[in-house]
Formats: C-alpha cells, sequence, structure tokens
C-alpha cells in the first residue's frame, strides 16, 4: 500500500512540472513599461496581469515544497551521506547554473555591442560594471538575481540543500509547532535568499518526514479548488496575504494532477513534456523577450494588443524552445544532459 502511494505521488510530481515550469515562462512574458517606452495601461494590469499572476504564483513555492519533499524522502528511504547528495546536487544545479549563466553572459555581451542587434537591448547591463561586477553580478553572488534571472532559484534550491542537516529536527514537531515556526520564517526579508522560499522546501520535507497522506486531500478537491478562487478574487479588491492564495493553488494543482492521471490522453502528454521542463526553464527568457519587443514594434499598443500578444508571444517561446530542445536531443544529447544538469530525456 505504502508503495502504491508513493507511486502515485511520483506520478503526480512528473505531471505537475510541466504547467508549473509554463506558469514560470507565463509570469516572465508580462510586457513592460520598459518594453512599450510608455507606462503599462491600467486596464491590462488590472483586469489581465493582476489576476493571472495570482494564479500563476503558485509555480516557485510549488517547485521548493516538491525539492523538499523529494530530497528528504530519498533520505528517509536510503539514508545517503551527505557528501554524496552535495556531489549529485553539483551536478544536477551548480553546474547547469554556471553554463547557463556563462551563456547568457556572452548573449548580452555580444548583442549589446553589435550595432545590428543593440536596438533589442533596452539598456547596457554592463555600463557601470566593475571587475568584480563581472563575476559577482553574473552569478548573482552579490545581488538577489543573477545576469540569467529565473536562476535565483536554482542558487537558493542548492543553499537550502547544503544546509538540510538542520531541518531534520522539524520531524518532531507538531502540526501546530510547524505551521508556528513556518509563519515566523515566512515573514523575514533578505535581500540574497529568499527566505519563503526556504519555507516550502521545508514545507515538504515534513510532508516526506512525516509520511502524510497526500491523496486523501482528493475528497475536499471541490472545497479546496473554490477556496483558491475565492482567495484570488479576495486578493484583487482586499489585498489578503498572499500565503492563502498560494497554498490553496499548491493543493488545488496537486488535485487536479491526480484527475489528468485518470485522463489517458493528459497524462500521456504532460509526461511527454516533463523532460523538456529544464530545458523550458534555462531556455525561456531570452527568446520570450525578443519576441515581445519585435511584438511591440509592428503593433499599436492598447489593452487588447497586448492581452492578444501575450498569448502569441507565450506560443511562440514554447514552441520554439520545444523545438530547440528536440533538435539538441537528436543531434547533441551529451550537450543537452550537462546543460540540463545529467538531465536524460527520460528524467527530470
Amino acid at each position: 500500500m505504502k508503495t502504491q502511494i508513493l507511486k502515485e505521488y511520483s506520478n503526480r510530481i512528473t505531471l505537475v512540472r510541466y504547467p508549473l515550469m509554463l506558469m514560470v515562462v507565463m509570469i516572465h512574458n508580462i510586457f513592460t513599461s520598459n518594453e512599450l517606452g510608455k507606462p503599462i495601461f491600467e486596464n491590462y494590469e488590472l483586469y489581465f496581469h493582476k489576476p493571472l499572476s495570482y494564479i500563476t504564483m503558485i509555480a516557485v513555492p510549488m517547485f521548493f515544497m516538491i525539492s523538499g519533499y523529494l530530497l528528504f524522502s530519498k533520505i528517509r528511504f536510503n539514508s545517503p551521506k551527505y557528501s554524496s547528495i552535495l556531489k549529485n546536487k553539483f551536478h544536477t544545479l551548480v553546474i547547469p547554473f554556471i553554463l547557463w549563466n556563462s551563456f547568457v553572459f556572452l548573449f548580452y555581451f555580444i548583442g549589446q555591442n553589435l550595432s545590428v542587434t543593440k536596438p533589442f537591448f533596452i539598456n547596457n547591463k554592463f555600463l557601470n560594471w566593475n571587475n568584480y561586477d563581472y563575476i559577482f553580478q553574473t552569478f548573482g553572488l552579490n545581488t538577489f538575481y543573477p545576469i540569467s534571472i529565473q536562476f535565483w532559484f536554482i542558487r537558493n534550491l542548492f543553499v537550502f540543500i547544503c544546509i538540510y542537516p538542520i531541518c531534520r529536527y522539524i520531524k518532531a514537531l507538531s502540526i501546530m509547532q510547524f505551521g508556528i515556526l513556518f509563519i515566523l520564517i515566512y515573514v523575514i526579508n533578505t535581500s540574497f535568499i529568499q527566505i519563503k522560499g526556504f519555507c516550502y522546501f521545508i514545507a515538504g520535507a515534513y510532508l516526506a518526514y512525516n509520511n502524510f497522506n497526500l491523496v486523501k486531500i482528493d475528497k475536499f478537491k471541490y472545497i479546496i479548488i473554490g477556496m483558491f478562487f475565492i482567495t484570488i478574487l479576495c486578493n484583487i479588491y482586499f489585498n489578503l496575504p498572499l500565503i492563502l492564495p498560494i497554498l490553496f493553488g499548491i493543493i488545488s494543482l496537486w488535485i487536479i494532477a491526480g484527475i489528468c492521471e485518470k485522463c489517458n490522453i493528459l497524462n500521456k502528454f504532460l509526461i511527454y513534456l516533463s523532460p523538456s521542463t529544464f530545458f523550458l526553464f534555462a531556455f525561456h527568457l531570452i527568446p520570450a523577450g525578443i519576441i515581445r519587443r519585435c511584438y511591440v514594434k509592428v503593433i499599436h499598443p492598447t489593452t487588447i494588443s497586448l492581452i492578444v500578444g501575450y498569448f502569441i508571444c507565450l506560443i511562440i517561446t514554447l514552441v520554439l524552445s520545444h523545438l530547440i530542445y528536440l533538435i539538441l536531443n537528436k543531434y547533441v544529447p551529451k550537450f543537452l544532459i550537462i546543460v540540463c544538469g545529467n538531465r536524460t530525456a527520460k528524467e527530470n
């Protein structure tokens, strides 16, 4: 019975990976005032961007929670050495972090110095950089974001994994005690490490350590999904704590993954897309930015044209990213495995 439950968890995690990454791409696909050369339209912000952001903001917290859950499930069953965990995570997290930030550095450095491509860059990233900045700002060692900004998640995740031994003590906490600890850590603000991410990471660890039955929650699916949308509406108009729609959203997506499992077509489609998740994470930001800037150069910006353009740019980014992933996987699979942190086409 326990094996069946763990297999179901594994299946659901596989099914939510691509939808979560889709949400990350959606977050990064929003038009900015810098791209438009003027302030964002109020209707676009209020009726499109804001509701969308409340739905997609569950992605990063749920990725942290899944990471904590998987790590501590492995520790609970296999008890690997601390050194072997760090060695493995160095290959899966640190090496791609270094490689992709180096690629993006070269992209910006070359692009901003060629007269043909220079107009596509809003500002010169390297204008006020000193010698140290080429290392520290490229890899986000003294700022929140590295040059490939989405890789702040990978940097923070590696830091959380490095300090995982101190998380073992949460096992002995009751649900109420853990809830209090979660809230106390959640309200801390830091300029380098997103401490809220650590809260979700240890929440995943707590679920793994205490072997909670995460399937039983399915019976409350209508209540939980309903509460997710109610808390979104409340946040739009009353600015309630964001933690409420995030938690209800995470549980809702987990339940929806269970529903998708029973739909053969959806199940197969999401399993097919799952291995490309890390590549999409690493690659999407640059083409998304270029596609949006090309779009605003050929259309007259209005609220409607920006909403339509949002979905056009999103689809082009997703299709282009997946095509490049397939090409690399076919012709240079070893290179793809390295830049994706030893993740093969069959895993992620």
